[in-house]
C-alpha cells in the first residue's frame, strides 16, 4: 500500500532516471531517494533494460512513497530516454539522476530552494566527486578526475520550459550529448555557484574495476563522441600528430613493406602522397570560396607545433651522424643522445600525467609519490586508447557531417512532442 505523502514537504520537480540493465546500482539510489529530505513531485524511470522488472524490490520500494511514473521502452541511448522522460513529466522543473551516482539527502531541497528563489536562472547544474573502492579505481580516479568537482548533469535541476525551447538532448548517440548540451546553452540562464565550498554534490563510485573495463569504456566513449561536435581542440591535437606520424611513415613506407616483393608496394608513394596534400588544400579553400562553408581547422596550427616539434627530434636522431662532421670537432658527439632524448620525453610525460596534473586535481601528494609512475602509465594508455575516436570526431567535424544535425533541425518538432 503507498504511504500517505505530506503534500507541504513536495517540491514541483520530476526526477527522470533513464535505466538500463543496472537494476543493482538502482537498489542501491532507490534508498536513497527515499531519505530525500524533501519529495519530488514524481519520479519518472525511463527502463530501456533488456528484460524489463517492473516489479524489482527498488521500484516497488519507490512507488510506496512517490508518485511513480515507470516507462517501458526499447533500447534507448541516454538522451533519448531523458527525452522521453520530460515528454511524460507535469513538474515546472526537470532533475536528472543517473543510477551510478548518488545525491545526498539534501540535495533535492537545496537545489530547489536556489532555482525556485532565482528570478531569471533557469537551470542549476549538478556536481560530481569521483570515489574509488580499491586500489585500481583510486590509480584510475588520479589519472582522470582526481579529487575536483565536476560539472554533470546528474544532479542538475533545469526549467522544462528552457528544456524544450533549447531542444533537449541529441538521442542517436550513445555518450557525448550531455557534453553538447551543456555547452549549448545560454550562460545568462546558469545558476552560478561557487564550487570552492560547495557540499551539494553527488558521488560517483562505479569507475572500471579492472583494465579490461578501462580499455572498453574510454574506446566506446571516443568513438561515439566522434558523432558529436564537441571537444574539438583535443580531437585537432590528436589529428595533427596523426598527420605528423603519417608524413613521416609515408616516405619510408615501401621500404618498410619490403619494397617490389610485398603485396603492400606502392609505386610513387611519395607523389601520391604530395598531391594528395596539395588536392586536400585546394578542395578545402574551394569550399571556404566558393560555398561559404564554416569548416573548424584549428589543426592546421597544431601541425605547425608538433611540426616543429618533429623536426626538433630529427635533428637529435641525426645529431651524432651530421653536427660533428659538419662542424669537425668531436666536442660536439654526444654519446646515446638519441636515447638519452626518448627516455627524456618518456619521462617527461610521465611526470606530467603521474605527477603534475594529479596534484593539480587535489589528490594527496604522498599517494602521488608512491604511485606517480603507474599513474602516468594509465594516463599514457588511455590517450592512446581515445586516439581512433577522436581522430574519427575530428574528420566529422572537417567535413561537417555529425550525425545529430538532422536532429538540431527538428528542435520545434520536439517541443511540439514533450508539450501535445
Amino acid at each position: 500500500m503507498k504511504q500517505t505523502t505530506d503534500l507541504s514537504n513536495i517540491v514541483n520537480v520530476s526526477i527522470i532516471i533513464p535505466l538500463h540493465n543496472d537494476y543493482s546500482l538502482f537498489e542501491i539510489l532507490s534508498k536513497e531517494l527515499i531519505n530525500l529530505t524533501v519529495n519530488p513531485n514524481e519520479i519518472i524511470i525511463v527502463d530501456s533494460s533488456t528484460i524489463k522488472q517492473k516489479e524489482h524490490p527498488s521500484i516497488k520500494r519507490l512507488k510506496n512513497k512517490f508518485n511513480l511514473k515507470y516507462i517501458p521502452s526499447k533500447n534507448l541511448f541516454p538522451g533519448k530516454a531523458r527525452n522521453e522522460g520530460v515528454k511524460q513529466s507535469t513538474s515546472k522543473y526537470i532533475a536528472f539522476l543517473d543510477v551510478k551516482t548518488k545525491p545526498k539527502v539534501d540535495w533535492l531541497e537545496k537545489s530547489y530552494n536556489l532555482i525556485s528563489n532565482s528570478s531569471n536562472k533557469k537551470i542549476i547544474f549538478g556536481y560530481t566527486k569521483f570515489k574509488s573502492k580499491n586500489y585500481f579505481q583510486e590509480i584510475v580516479k588520479c589519472a582522470t578526475y582526481g579529487d575536483i568537482l565536476y560539472k554533470t548533469l546528474p544532479g542538475s535541476i533545469i526549467d522544462k520550459e528552457y528544456f524544450i525551447d533549447n531542444g533537449g538532448f541529441i538521442e542517436d548517440v550513445r555518450s557525448g550529448e550531455d557534453y553538447y548540451w551543456k555547452n549549448n546553452l545560454n550562460e545568462e540562464y546558469i545558476y552560478d555557484i561557487d564550487i570552492k565550498n560547495y557540499e551539494n554534490y553527488l558521488i560517483y563510485s562505479e569507475l572500471p574495476a579492472n583494465i579490461n573495463n578501462l580499455s572498453k569504456k574510454y574506446f566506446s566513449y571516443s568513438i561515439s563522441t566522434a558523432k558529436v561536435d564537441i571537444m574539438q581542440n583535443i580531437k585537432s591535437y590528436y589529428m595533427s600528430i596523426f598527420l605528423i606520424l603519417i608524413a613521416f611513415l609515408v616516405p619510408r613506407w615501401n621500404y618498410i613493406v619490403g619494397w617490389e616483393n610485398s603485396l603492400f608496394f606502392i609505386p610513387n608513394v611519395t607523389k601520391i602522397f604530395i598531391v594528395f596534400l596539395i588536392f586536400s588544400g585546394f578542395v578545402y579553400y574551394s569550399l571556404i570560396y566558393f560555398f561559404r562553408r564554416k569548416i573548424y581547422i584549428p589543426v592546421i596550427s597544431k601541425t605547425v607545433l608538433f611540426l616543429c616539434l618533429f623536426f626538433f627530434s630529427l635533428v637529435i636522431f641525426r645529431w651524432n651522424e651530421i653536427i660533428p662532421n659538419v662542424t669537425q670537432k668531436i666536442i660536439f658527439y654526444i654519446p646515446h643522445i638519441t636515447k638519452i632524448y626518448i627516455l627524456t620525453v618518456i619521462l617527461t610525460s610521465l611526470i606530467v600525467r603521474g605527477i603534475i596534473l594529479p596534484y593539480i586535481r587535489d589528490i594527496n601528494f604522498k599517494f602521488i609519490l608512491r604511485n606517480w609512475f603507474l599513474i602516468g602509465l594509465i594516463g599514457l594508455y588511455l590517450d592512446l586508447i581515445k586516439a581512433p575516436g577522436y581522430i574519427l570526431g575530428f574528420i566529422y567535424g572537417f567535413f561537417n557531417i555529425y550525425p545529430d544535425k538532422s536532429f538540431l533541425k527538428n528542435q520545434l518538432k520536439l517541443r511540439k512532442r514533450i508539450l501535445f
